[in-house]
């Protein structure tokens, strides 16, 4: 059995880098859809379906934890992509 924090350090990964390379929109698809993969793989492993309390706060500490990885990786992205001015 995987350790509990390596998917949503993966999850984090590919959000960082979807800030990094600049991808904005396809960002916006991937947190949702990221938002069931944990409420589906908490549901599915520990048996603790997505309407408790609980598993709500888990999802909304991911979603602020994936907000912050792309925040990371596009801050990244704008000092990479930066034109002087002259």
């Amino acid at each position: 059995m995987t350790p509990v924090f390596v998917p949503p350090l993966i999850l984090g990964a590919v959000a960082f880098y979807l800030g990094v390379r600049g991808y904005i929109r396809l960002y916006l698809y991937y947190v949702p859809l990221s938002l069931v993969i944990i409420a589906g793989l908490l549901w599915l492993v520990a048996g603790v379906p997505p309407y408790v309390n609980s598993v709500v706060l888990a999802l909304l500490a991911m979603g602020l934890f994936l907000c912050a990885c792309f925040g990371m990786g596009w801050i990244i992205h704008r000092i990479l992509t930066h034109k002087p001015r002259d």
